[in-house]
């Protein structure tokens, strides 16, 4: 006799194989060959080792096989033929061919692993940040091995990793492509692994692919080496992007000073139908005027708590979100410190991660200055004789109406008269006479500015509208 085993999707474990026969009264094993042939084992020359009654006699054949990948990722179904081959024909017994058959349906069973998204809402924005959770679960009864979720940060970027529930990552590694969570063979046992993240989409428009790929391997290929065979995800979700839509304004377009100090209204509106994220405004102001003070209000209340940042020719002012159809007014007041480069630039931009998603402006405003009146008058006792001292005073009074900056008095004495050492007194209308400083002696000019010695240097630096400077 000789029995086969076909061996589909099998190999038969080197020996494994026994025989046993009994004819009710005795039972011993039997000797016999194992060959694989062809792919087949084939059990030949099979022999009792006792002295059985063959009719009537039943014969145990045993041998363990090794299922191999019918499919590594699915379930599937197969029929397994066995034959003996009696060794006789032409009886009533036997076959016609002398062979038995027989078959049996065999089903394998591979791990099913799913990746699904929650939190994510049905619509986001550039910039907007968001809490998201991913579960990873094992649908089957048959363990999974080697599992590892992938998650791209192209789109949206990973701001923190919040915590894990159920099976918990060995290792996590991050690259260029995103992160990496690790579970070795933690599937094998658990079902499920949840990770919470926060994250924050990328400049884009059209929809925001949030994608995620987890990767596993059935019991061939549980080697330690990943993404060898079963993988689960995608595109986990694609929420369009709502865009916002910044408009800003500045007014006046053009002011007509009548003081030392201006002032404007900073409007900046979300026309849009998403909400602007990590919006910042600038306001630039020309080297001729010099930042006082601003405020800031908004119609639903975003910009409660910023704090503008501040320098003597730029303001900026960092807003967390503009909602739509939301209004942030500024208003903003600058001094006026000289006569050129009066320019005012407001501006606009929202972005995120070195990226700019939206900008706006500049707007642009300018100041015209009226002109400058200064009135100098100059008083000497006369006449003077010969080889006597006499004083002359000097006045000096700001009817503008703005601040007169970096003033120089000039006193042009005649031939014959010559200043003398040291007698240079100074005051105005609310400070009583002083010591003043030397004058700058060129021929018969006499010169006082804004860098001569104090108190009179502070004085001629800025003379403002009204006021008067005696010498």
């Amino acid at each position: 006799m000789v029995f086969t085993e076909t061996l589909p999707y099998q190999t038969y474990v080197p020996g494994s194989a026994s025989v046993w026969m009994s004819d009710g009264a005795l039972t011993c094993t039997a000797v016999f060959s194992a060959d694989v042939v062809g792919g087949m084992l084939v059990i030949s020359n099979i022999s009792p080792t006792c002295a059985i009654a063959v009719p009537g006699a039943t014969m145990w054949i045993s041998y363990q096989t090794a299922v191999t990948e019918p499919a590594a990722c699915s379930d599937f179904e197969w029929y397994d033929w066995s034959y003996l081959n009696l060794g006789v024909t032409g009886n009533a017994e036997c076959a016609a061919d002398g062979v038995i058959e027989e078959g049996v349906f065999v089903q394998t069973l591979a791990p099913a692993m799913t990746l699904g998204l929650s939190g994510l809402p049905p619509w986001v924005s550039s910039c907007g940040v968001y809490t998201v959770t991913l579960t990873a679960q094992r649908t089957s009864a048959v363990p999974a091995y080697d599992a590892v979720l992938d998650v791209p940060t192209s789109t949206f970027h990973v701001l923190d990793v919040l915590g894990f529930s159920g099976a918990t990552p060995a290792y996590t590694t991050t690259d260029a492509l995103g992160y990496h969570w690790y579970y070795s063979d933690t599937f094998a046992t658990a079902t499920t692994g949840t990770v919470q993240l926060r994250v924050q989409l990328r400049c884009g428009s059209g929809t925001a692919p949030f994608q995620g790929t987890l990767y596993y391997d059935n019991r061939c290929a549980d080697n330690e080496t990943y993404r060898e065979r079963c993988s689960t995800g995608g595109t986990l979700g694609s929420p369009p992007v709502i865009q916002p839509l910044p408009i800003l304004t500045k007014f006046p377009e053009v002011i007509y000073a009548h003081g030392d100090v201006v002032t404007w209204t900073l409007t900046a509106i979300n026309s849009g139908a998403g909400p602007a994220y990590s919006v910042v405004l600038t306001d630039a102001l020309g080297s001729g005027l010099r930042y006082v003070d601003s405020s800031i209000t908004s119609t639903q209340g975003s910009v409660a708590g910023v704090i503008p940042i501040t320098s003597s020719n730029l303001v900026t002012w960092v807003l967390p979100v503009i909602q739509p159809k939301e209004k942030v007014v500024i208003q903003y007041a600058a001094e006026i410190v000289g006569c050129d480069d009066l320019t005012n630039r407001f501006a606009g931009r929202q972005g995120c991660l070195g990226q700019t998603c939206q900008s706006a402006g500049p707007v642009q405003s300018h100041v015209e200055l009226p002109p400058a009146i200064l009135l100098n008058t100059n008083q000497a006792v006369t006449p003077i004789d010969t080889c006597y001292t006499r004083t002359v005073t000097v006045t000096v009074r700001n009817a503008g109406l703005l601040s007169v900056y970096s003033a120089t008095l000039t006193e042009t004495l005649p031939v014959g008269l010559a200043y003398v050492p040291g007698t240079t007194q100074v005051s105005t209308d609310t400070v009583h006479w002083q010591p003043g400083p030397e004058p700058t002696i060129a021929g018969q000019n006499l010169v006082w500015d804004y860098t001569s010695g104090a108190p009179l240097n502070t004085w001629l630096a800025r003379l403002r509208p009204g006021e008067t400077v005696y010498l």
